[in-house]
């Protein structure tokens, strides 16, 4: 009975705790009213701060209600900027099994934000230069200079390809990168996180706690409870 108590109680916690940060991105959110020449300049800034607030959702509900502000703020960005509203569909499709919101949300807020780029001004080689980041992220030595040599530029061209292409910079890629493989395996496995924290490339618990709170707003410890709370009222409906 004790058990069961505690258990309510710390969902209750997370429940609260969701709305309040709920309340605040939905805030962040109506903050983020620009005129289309500040865009490009601050898109970064933009989608790295909605990110950094996205709540964690506890349980399906929370996802769902998520899910639906985030669709509704897109679309409102893509009819602002002229895009057509499909564009928001990659983000209108998640499920809670997936729970991959924040990737969708910045996936579908490039394009809104960005002005449209023709298929023959893509960089072949700013998605090579993110594809090797992916592939060789967990590399505690890993420099933008490595990178730049296995796509043949120079480290001052694949800044510049980074920024223009993904709006962000080397070390925010690398980041980004880790801590997709750091939060599948929290949910994935139940190896302690300095075992996680070793084979995503951090040299330190407190490394990887501070760029997991960068991108997520939670510690890891902290990610992995709630994700272990969803996953079960997942598995209940």
């Amino acid at each position: 009975m004790y058990s069961a108590a505690f258990e309510d109680a710390a969902e209750a916690d997370f429940r609260n705790e969701f709305r309040q940060q709920l309340h605040q991105f939905v805030g962040l959110c109506q903050c983020l009213v620009l005129p289309a020449s500040d865009r490009a300049a601050l898109l970064p800034g933009i989608i790295g701060g909605l990110v950094g607030a996205l709540p964690v959702p506890g349980c399906a509900a929370d996802f769902f209600l998520l899910r639906s502000i985030l669709v509704e703020f897109v679309l409102r960005a893509l009819q602002a900027n002229g895009r057509s509203s499909d564009e928001v569909l990659p983000l209108a499709r998640i499920s809670p099994t997936s729970a991959n919101l924040a990737d969708a949300l910045v996936r579908c807020l490039s394009g809104a934000l960005h002005p449209p780029m023709p298929s023959t001004m893509r960089d072949v080689r700013a998605e090579r230069a993110m594809a090797v980041i992916g592939t060789q992220c967990c590399d505690p030595g890993l420099r933008s200079h490595t990178i730049a040599r296995s796509v043949g530029i120079s480290p001052t061209r694949l800044a510049r390809l980074l920024r223009t292409h993904y709006g962000c910079t080397f070390p925010s890629a690398r980041r980004r990168a880790r801590i997709e493989i750091v939060k599948a395996q929290l949910q994935s496995s139940n190896d302690s996180i300095k075992e996680i924290a070793a084979r995503a490339g951090y040299s330190s618990t407190s490394q990887l706690d501070r760029d997991f709170r960068t991108e997520c707003g939670v510690a890891p410890a902290l990610y992995r409870r709630r994700r272990s709370v969803f996953a079960t009222a997942t598995q209940l409906l």
